[in-house]
């Protein structure tokens, strides 16, 4: 069934029914200006159906931390810096009086309607626990949990993202080491430069395929969140993103993103101690880098922008958004 449609250039909601259908948006996406066209398909994972965004997302200054909440989602995308991030915020915790917890899952990201509600259930453990600190910041590498969609007040949500294409190299390669993945595919043992001459899908996905996208942990749980190429993915990140992330740092920014933290989070990263500002200062961002890693050739690197279109779009925004954020504390 298709439904055809003129989109204007203003906020728009799509709310599909408790019938499990979901709103998929079907050809390029275009300015919200021209015609779209759409289609129903069953939803098969038995979620509840989100609510999409349709409209134009521009960057934005705008603090929208909900200042009545002590708890912190730190939904940390992998190889983004997230171990020196932890270890900032281990240094951050003792001053600034917060606990930082965390889940011991590591590969399970996706999670269905009924694991968001008990991940949220496992959060509040630690959050009604009277033993810990009132401030508390949690740590999971898993999507965007909309709270909301329970009835319930979404938390702060924070993040750090880098060049999409970096990040894929860096886990290509750390995928490589044993440590990691003890039963290696045959793409890991490639070369990214290898992986991509040789058109892998592991390195080279088509478009509608699924894969790990850095923006799928900001577009939520459903499918299309995870499909390659898909702009109502795109959308609703960045949707996401202006709406419920109070900062997005930018590994590459490392110093411009822990400012905007301190001002945007003063509760949880006012105060540093001088060994921590030595510590930002020196941009300690890479802790986890792998040390097989090879040169990747520049025909690469345009490959994998070419099948990471919508991921390099997110980034600039998310870049756009940092500096915004940064001008503003100035």
């Amino acid at each position: 069934m298709n439904i055809t449609r003129q989109l204007r250039p203003q906020k728009i909601f799509v709310t599909v029914s408790s019938a499990l259908l979901l709103v998929l948006y079907n050809g390029p996406f275009m300015n919200d200006m021209e015609p779209q066209s759409y289609k129903l398909q069953y939803y098969k994972d038995k979620q509840e159906p989100p609510t999409l965004y349709y409209g134009s997302v521009h960057p934005s200054a705008r603090n929208v931390t909900p200042h009545e909440s002590s708890l912190i989602i730190y939904n940390r995308v992998p190889k983004c810096g997230s171990s020196s991030m932890l270890d900032a915020l281990k240094r951050l915790q003792i001053g600034n009086m917060f606990k930082l917890v965390g889940s011991s899952v590591y590969f399970r990201r996706w999670l269905n309607s009924e694991e968001q509600m008990k991940e949220i259930k496992n959060i509040q453990k630690y959050t009604m626990n009277k033993k810990l600190p009132n401030k508390i910041i949690y740590n999971r590498h898993m999507y965007f949990i909309n709270y909301t969609q329970f009835g319930l007040t979404n938390p702060i949500y924070m993040n750090f993202i880098r060049d999409p294409i970096e990040r894929f190299i860096s886990y290509h390669y750390f995928m490589r080491d044993t440590r990691h993945q003890p039963h290696q595919n045959i793409w890991s043992k490639l070369s990214v430069d290898e992986c991509v001459q040789a058109q892998h899908w592991e390195c080279l996905p088509e478009k509608g395929q699924s894969f790990e996208l850095t923006l799928s942990y900001f577009c939520g749980h459903h499918q299309f969140c995870r499909e390659v190429g898909n702009r109502d993915a795109l959308q609703q990140a960045k949707y996401t993103v202006e709406k419920y992330y109070s900062v997005v740092g930018v590994l590459e920014e490392w110093t411009k993103s822990f400012k905007v933290l301190q001002h945007y989070l003063p509760g949880f990263f006012k105060s540093p101690s001088k060994t921590l500002n030595d510590y930002i200062a020196a941009g300690h961002s890479k802790a986890n880098k792998g040390t097989n890693r090879k040169k990747v050739s520049e025909s690469s690197k345009a490959a994998l922008r070419k099948a990471f279109k919508e991921d390099m779009e997110f980034y600039d925004f998310i870049k756009q958004r940092l500096f915004l954020q940064f001008e503003s504390i100035k």
